[in-house]
C-alpha cells in the first residue's frame, strides 16, 4: 500500500506549532490571520457558506462554539459558558447541531448560526453524541450510548426517532453525499474499520478494514463521494485520506503518540481542516490541501484546545 507522507520539515514544524503559542516558522507551514493577530479575534463573521464552526475549551473548563472564516479570520463566539461540543452545520440552512447538557446527559441540540434559537432535539437518560446532519438538512444521524446502543436517526425538528444500527460499537456517523447511506466507525471484534449502511438499515458493508488493532475513527466522506478521511493509530496516530476505488491512501499529518484528528472537507473537496496536537498541549486547527498534504496552515492559536471543525456546505 502506497503511503505519501509530509516532509520531515513539515512534521517538525507542525509538532512545534502544536506545542507552542509562538508563530510557527519554516517554509512548510504558514499562519492564518487569526494566528497572525495573536488569536481571540472577534468579527462580524460572514455568510454561513464561508465559515467553519468549531469548539474551544477555556481555562475554566467551559467548552464553547465559535465560527471563523476558512483562513482563520473573523473569529466569532456563539455560545457562552457550559458544555457545547461536536458542532456540525446543517446543510442548506443557517443552523448548527451540537451536543450539550440536557438534564444531566449529553443530548443533541440545534441553534441558529448566531447562537440564538436553541432547541433540544433528543431526550432521556442516555448519552447522545456525534450528530451528523444529512446532506439535504432534514435528518440527523447520531450515536446513542445506551438503551440499545448504536446509530440513530432523528428529523431536524426532533421527530421520528429511529434506530439505524444495533451494535454499540458503531459510532461517529457521517453521510454519503447522496444522503442514501450513513458511514460510521466500528471498533468491535477482530476487524475494526469504517462501515456503511443504507438509511433503512439494510446493506451494511465494510468500506475500509483497519484490522484487529486499527481502530479507525472520525470518518468523513468527500463532497463528491470518492474519498474518505479518517484517523488511525498507524504510526502512532495520523489523519489519512483514502480513495474508495483503489484503497490507496495519502498520509496528511502525523504528530506522534496521543494525537487526534477529526477533519472536515471544504465544499469543493480540495482542502481539509483538522485538529492537531498531542494531549495536554494547545491543540489547534490546521488546514491542508487534501490532494497531497501541501499548504499546511495553522488557523488557531488561542491557549486551550480547539476541536471538532465543520465546514459549511
Amino acid at each position: 500500500m502506497r503511503i505519501t507522507t509530509l516532509s520531515t520539515l513539515a512534521l517538525a514544524a507542525l509538532v512545534l506549532g502544536a506545542c507552542s503559542d509562538d508563530n510557527p516558522t519554516g517554509p512548510s507551514i504558514s499562519a492564518g490571520p487569526e494566528l497572525a493577530k495573536g488569536g481571540g479575534g472577534k468579527g462580524k463573521g460572514g455568510k454561513p457558506g464561508d465559515r467553519i464552526v468549531y469548539t474551544h475549551k477555556d481555562g475554566s473548563g467551559n467548552t464553547d462554539i465559535y465560527t471563523m472564516q476558512p483562513d482563520g479570520s473573523h473569529v466569532t463566539r456563539i455560545t457562552f459558558g457550559g458544555y457545547h461540543v461536536n458542532p456540525r452545520w446543517a446543510a442548506g440552512q443557517s443552523k448548527i447541531v451540537y451536543v450539550g447538557n440536557g438534564g444531566g446527559a449529553e443530548k443533541i441540540f440545534q441553534m441558529n448560526a448566531d447562537g440564538s434559537g436553541v432547541t433540544q432535539l433528543t431526550f432521556g437518560g442516555c448519552a447522545d453524541r456525534n450528530p451528523a446532519p444529512s446532506p439535504d438538512g432534514t435528518r440527523i444521524a447520531f450515536y446513542r450510548a445506551c438503551d440499545g446502543a448504536g446509530i440513530y436517526l432523528v428529523n431536524m425538528d426532533g421527530s421520528n426517532l429511529t434506530q439505524l444500527t444495533f451494535n454499540g460499537a458503531d459510532h461517529q456517523p457521517t453521510w454519503m453525499p447522496a444522503g442514501d447511506r450513513v458511514v460510521f466507525a466500528n471498533n468491535d471484534g477482530l476487524d475494526h474499520g469504517i462501515f456503511g449502511v443504507n438509511v433503512d438499515g439494510s446493506n451494511r458493508a465494510t468500506l475500509h478494514s483497519c484490522g484487529p488493532v486499527g481502530n479507525c475513527r472520525a470518518p468523513m466522506v468527500s463532497p463528491d463521494g470518492t474519498r474518505l478521511t479518517f484517523w488511525t493509530p498507524l504510526l502512532e496516530g495520523q489523519i489519512v485520506i483514502l480513495t474508495f476505488s483503489n484503497q490507496g491512501w495519502v498520509e496528511l499529518a502525523h504528530l506522534g503518540s496521543g494525537t487526534e484528528y477529526p477533519a472536515t472537507f471544504s465544499p469543493d473537496g480540495t482542502k481539509l481542516v483538522f485538529t492537531a496536537g498531542p494531549y495536554g498541549t494547545d491543540i489547534d486547527l490546521y488546514s491542508v490541501n487534501a490532494a497531497d498534504g501541501s499548504g499546511l496552515t495553522r488557523l488557531t492559536s488561542v491557549t486551550g484546545p480547539d476541536a471538532a471543525p465543520s465546514w459549511h456546505r
